[in-house]
């Protein structure tokens, strides 16, 4: 199957029999958790996918009723989809902002993992990068990695956004510059701080290793938020109701939290995806003769 693909272009790579007496530790313990990868990432991608197909058409089929044509369906589809927020968003606001927040660094962090995958391939003298299948990077990232984003937006950032954009509201003589200046301090300071820091916890570091490597990124990720959080900050205050600011900023948010997952899960050779990881050693040592690794990597 296709999504054992990262399983077969490490057993073939590491066919050669002497290649094999110099990397045993990526054999066969390596095949065994390329593959669980493999199939957990194939099982989330599947019962998202199935999930959201069934919501979405029993949302619109309430919406429209029974008994009308396939074309009413498909053209009230968005319009179902947004009442149905809405309504969610009225009866549930923290629970359903927490879901899309957690939703967004879900899908940055699958899409940090990617671009980590890719660059760290390319940077092990990996002359075809064009060749690799996309669908083997997805199936060979981290489930434990997207899993930890997730579980920090939903318990942690979605409620924190929820009740600082309501406290933000309350303050309706505020001029909208005051409110960006502290969104841009102590919000975003306070907000990097805590989703880098229970991520470190969640991967088993020790809080006092977290901090020490949290100081050196604390500017650095402040800064780079500055290029984009003012400009979204206008349009929140001045454009946005407050019941959807969560839900816009999100959306913008999905580039930030890509970055704020490559740095807070450090994109060195140990804590990237293994697939990756594994060519680089290959592809360094020079023994992946005639070409085969590039011959797998193109099927």
């Amino acid at each position: 199957p296709s999504f054992a693909a990262p399983a077969i272009l490490a057993s073939e790579a590491l066919s050669v029999s002497s290649l094999v007496d110099e990397v045993p530790q990526l054999y066969p313990r390596w095949i065994s958790k390329q593959l669980l990868r493999a199939h957990l990432n194939v099982a989330f991608v599947t019962l998202t996918c199935v999930s959201f197909f069934c919501t979405a058409c029993m949302i619109t089929f309430h919406h429209v009723g029974p008994g009308q044509a396939f074309l009413v369906y498909l053209c009230a589809f968005l319009p179902a989809m947004w009442h149905a927020y809405l309504q969610s968003v009225d009866a549930y606001p923290v629970l359903t902002k927490s879901l899309i927040t957690s939703f967004t660094y879900i899908v940055g962090d699958v899409l940090a993992q990617y671009i980590q995958m890719r660059t760290q391939i390319r940077l092990s003298a990996l002359k075809r990068t064009d060749s690799l299948s996309g669908c083997t990077v997805i199936t060979s990232m981290s489930p434990w990695r997207y899993t930890r984003s997730g579980i920090v937006g939903l318990v942690v950032l979605g409620p924190l956004a929820h009740y600082y954009y309501e406290l933000m509201a309350a303050f309706h003589d505020v001029p909208v510059i005051c409110k960006i200046a502290i969104d841009q301090t102590l919000y975003l300071a306070f907000y990097n701080t805590v989703y880098y820091i229970l991520l470190g916890l969640l991967t088993g570091r020790s809080l006092m290793d977290v901090a020490r490597k949290y100081r050196s990124q604390f500017w650095p990720l402040l800064i780079a938020g500055w290029k984009l959080w003012p400009a979204v900050g206008l349009i929140t205050y001045s454009f946005i109701p407050t019941e959807h600011r969560v839900l816009f900023v999100d959306t913008v948010e999905l580039v930030y939290s890509a970055m704020l997952s490559t740095v807070s899960n450090d994109s060195t050779a140990q804590h990237t995806p293994p697939t990756a990881r594994a060519l680089s050693i290959l592809l360094q040592r020079g023994k992946c003769c005639n070409g085969s690794v590039h011959r797998t990597v193109a099927q």
